[in-house]
């Protein structure tokens, strides 16, 4: 931190865990992976990184309501406007970031709040998890209509945040949900050697650091 310079916040909003960890008995584990343990090293300085678990259900709802919590949307977003005014934070230098289903939850929570988002292959409905994965886990007993587009789109549409979304055309399955989003800007990485949803991040830090830089810098 440098003393006399105004301070920036990074709100992280966390994947759903890898490997066995989904399925572990620790919740800690299931909704807060600690990825990306060097994030601060890799932003400017007076920069405040805020990790938000998805902690609706048993494993997450894509940081929506749901049966359980009828009201997470709501408290999720009374939170993340207290941080804004407790840390005394321009909106402008306020960046909303996350990766496939934290990556939702950002572009969700940035078309709600006019902040800017920097987002990476983000699972912005079911149809991923159910048609690709078979992998119902993510939305059960959540409204089986799950789909944020619309409702991001309306939203950022018109507004004049800075909305980047990090995506592969070589991954056809999460890109042509992307396709569908209006008034965010596609960053194609444009890599034929990834081939899936889940290696789309790590093959893209660069891109992703300099993206919330740029924005963290108001460039």
């Amino acid at each position: 931190m440098k003393s006399e310079t105004s301070k920036k916040i990074v709100f992280y909003f966390m994947p759903i865990s890898g490997g066995v960890d989904w399925r572990s008995a620790n919740a800690m584990n299931r909704l807060m992976p600690y990825y990306f343990k060097n994030l601060s090293r890799s932003l400017i300085k007076n920069t405040i990184i805020i990790r938000i678990a998805d902690i609706n259900g048993v494993r997450g709802s894509g940081y929506t309501n749901s049966y359980n919590y009828e009201n997470y949307e709501s408290d999720l977003s009374e939170f993340i406007e207290e941080m804004i005014l407790r840390y005394i934070v321009n909106r402008k230098d306020v960046v909303l970031y996350g990766v496939s289903k934290g990556g939702a939850g950002g572009l969700f929570y940035a078309a709600k709040h006019n902040l800017n988002s920097v987002t990476v292959d983000p699972l912005i409905s079911k149809n991923y998890s159910i048609n690709y994965e078979n992998d119902t886990y993510l939305f059960h007993k959540i409204s089986k209509d799950l789909d944020l587009v619309p409702i991001i789109n309306e939203k950022l549409e018109f507004l004049p945040a800075h909305n980047y979304v990090i995506g592969n055309h070589y991954v056809k399955e999460t890109w042509d949900e992307i396709l569908r989003l209006k008034g965010v800007q596609i960053f194609d990485i444009d890599d034929e050697t990834v081939k899936i949803h889940r290696d789309i991040s790590p093959n893209c830090v660069p891109e992703q650091l300099m993206l919330i830089n740029r924005l963290l810098l108001n460039i």
